[in-house]
């Protein structure tokens, strides 16, 4: 996972309580992530870098990788990795859509499951 790496999409997805899809889309990106071995630095285009830790938290675990910058959290599934490609799975309990409306005309949703794609940078 060490380098650099592009991440290029995000699909979301939207569940109801009878666990049917309310509502779908996907995000096109060129965001940049830079994994050093212990912290992780993210550069959106035109934007500052963010760094914050990463640790994968379970040692019989590799695929749940937790970010952490100051008090925020979040985990991750990394779903698969090789030398080009790695996806990522993020579920929200309670997730509102569409994402950039704002939290007033959202809809609330049981889960929201949320698909990062990544390209290793050359």
């Amino acid at each position: 996972m060490r380098g650099d790496w592009t991440n290029t999409m995000i699909k979301r997805v939207y569940y109801s309580m009878d666990d049917e899809v309310m509502f779908t889309d996907s995000v096109q990106y060129q965001t940049n992530f830079s994994f050093n071995g212990k912290q992780l630095t993210v550069t959106v285009p035109g934007g500052q870098p963010e760094v914050m830790n990463y640790s994968f938290p379970d040692p019989n675990d590799s695929t749940v990788i937790e970010l952490q910058r100051g008090s925020d959290r979040g985990k991750y599934t990394v779903s698969s990795v090789s030398e080009s490609q790695m996806t990522w799975t993020e579920e929200k309990a309670w997730a509102g859509f569409p994402e950039e409306a704002a939290e007033s005309e959202k809809t609330t949703s049981k889960v929201g499951v949320y698909t990062w794609r990544f390209t290793r940078k050359k």
